[in-house]
């Protein structure tokens, strides 16, 4: 038996991703709340010269050591950066800054519906779908467009990106209006205000003191 995916485990998934799909291991693991866990990695996307994306889908094994395909998250890296294997994303992160949907938001959905189409022959679900900083910041559209076709979770930790609710469609800015519990968003007091992000839609978390993506696990 497993359990749902804690928002803590996406915060630590997130922060080993860009480590993760650049090795062989097909398996991810952890400290959460005091016990030790596994995931299997179903899916991953590596950073290239020609693509700053960085994402894995992963799935809790259960007692049997099994991966609990009705309990599958996404979750996406942030920026590449110096010393980051595979392109930097500096123009895709300037992009969302000035009001702009992030270019690597085609790759991440491209990369959700193969997560998708390996799963369906398991009976699979997607529950939970997150990203930091510059994929934090197209978590509102993947929840407008995906979250609402599909019926998984968004979390969204420190989102990366002004007025983004402004990428939605009618539909999907009045689907996100109506249901906020979609997109869970947790905040950085330090540099919230740093790319003009929106702070009224989805369900908003402000946390105090909480740095760079290496300490996301303390959400």
């Amino acid at each position: 038996m497993t359990k749902e995916i804690t928002t803590e485990e996406l915060a630590k998934a997130i922060d080993m991703t860009k480590r993760k799909v650049q090795t062989d291991s097909d398996t991810v693991d952890f400290e959460s709340q005091g016990e030790s866990k596994e995931f299997k990695i179903i899916h991953k996307a590596a950073s290239t010269q020609s693509s700053q994306l960085n994402a894995m889908a992963i799935a809790p094994l259960d007692d049997q050591g099994k991966p609990d395909y009705n309990n599958v998250a996404v979750v996406y890296a942030g920026t590449n950066s110096f010393g980051d294997e595979g392109k930097k994303g500096f123009e895709t992160a300037g992009t969302a800054f000035v009001g702009g949907l992030s270019e690597e938001y085609q790759e991440a959905e491209k990369f959700l519906k193969q997560t998708q189409q390996k799963i369906a022959s398991q009976n699979g679900t997607i529950t939970d779908v997150a990203g930091f900083s510059q994929s934090g910041g197209y978590m509102m559209k993947m929840a407008g467009k995906y979250g609402q076709e599909m019926g998984f979770r968004t979390t969204s930790f420190d989102d990366w990106g002004r007025n983004q609710f402004e990428r939605l469609t009618t539909s999907e800015k009045q689907w996100l209006q109506e249901n906020p519990e979609f997109l869970i968003r947790y905040q950085n007091d330090s540099w919230a205000a740093l790319s003009g992000r929106d702070s009224k839609y989805g369900t908003i978390f402000s946390i105090s003191g909480v740095g760079e993506h290496n300490t996301l696990a303390n959400y």
